[in-house]
């Protein structure tokens, strides 16, 4: 019930006060990206892209969030991606509720 209510409990996802194990266990699957290959917001969004279309141009469209935040910039850094408390995780968002987990490796 807490995983639900962080996922879908309001307007956009809230992990906080959520165990790494409860994260993980929360998403049926992670996309594991080693931390040197991704610098930019575009390349993040490539990188999680499954389907048709290219991650970069939906992410122009405003189809990508990151931890909650909209990106548009693909050239923005990744810098300062990680969820707080977690320090190798990311939450993305592709639309409206197309939820994944970045784990960084």
């Amino acid at each position: 019930m807490k995983c639900t209510n962080a996922m879908f409990g309001q307007k956009k996802a809230d992990l906080t006060g959520l165990t790494r194990n409860e994260v993980l266990q929360l998403f049926r699957t992670t996309i594991d990206i080693k931390r040197g290959d991704i610098a930019s917001m575009g390349q993040l969004a490539n990188a999680t892209r499954s389907g048709t279309g290219k991650g970069e141009i939906l992410m122009k469209n405003g189809a990508f969030a990151v931890n909650g935040e909209k990106k548009r910039d693909p050239s923005e850094s990744v810098s300062n991606v990680l969820l707080p408390g977690l320090p190798d995780l990311t939450l993305i968002c592709w639309g409206k509720r197309d939820y994944n987990i970045v784990r960084w490796i």
